[in-house]
């Protein structure tokens, strides 16, 4: 079967993956203590990687339940990218805050524009 979906909708899948490998990377690299900014007291360090791989599962599962066009997890998708948004203004707003949020800002307005094709034969699967 030929592949329906949009380009659009494909490079924000891409995008959404490359955002839970972000986050995966990020804990492993706070287990390793790579990262050199101030992390605030040790014990954080192990609470910061399992949430931040708890972000990676996430996103891992809404990139596989939107391949399927689960209309729930369309908009799942767009609540946990808002929620990522809105807290990469929560810290310190430096050049990889801002790299990041360009990373996470694609997938959202991808989606965005992807919502008609999305929810058209919301009933056939692909």
């Amino acid at each position: 079967m030929v592949d329906k979906r949009p380009v659009i909708f494909v490079i924000a899948l891409g995008f959404i993956l490359i955002n839970a490998l972000i986050w995966l990377a990020f804990a492993v690299l706070l287990i390793a203590g790579a990262l050199s900014f101030n992390m605030g007291p040790a014990a954080i360090r192990p609470l910061l990687a399992a949430l931040a791989v708890i972000a990676s599962a996430i996103l891992f599962v809404l990139y596989i339940f939107l391949k399927k066009r689960n209309r729930p997890v369309y908009y799942l998708t767009l609540a946990m990218l808002t929620g990522i948004i809105i807290l990469t203004f929560t810290d310190q707003f430096g050049l990889p805050d801002l790299i990041y949020l360009v990373v996470v800002l694609t997938p959202f307005v991808l989606l965005l524009a992807s919502h008609r094709w999305y929810f058209r034969d919301s009933l056939q699967k692909d």
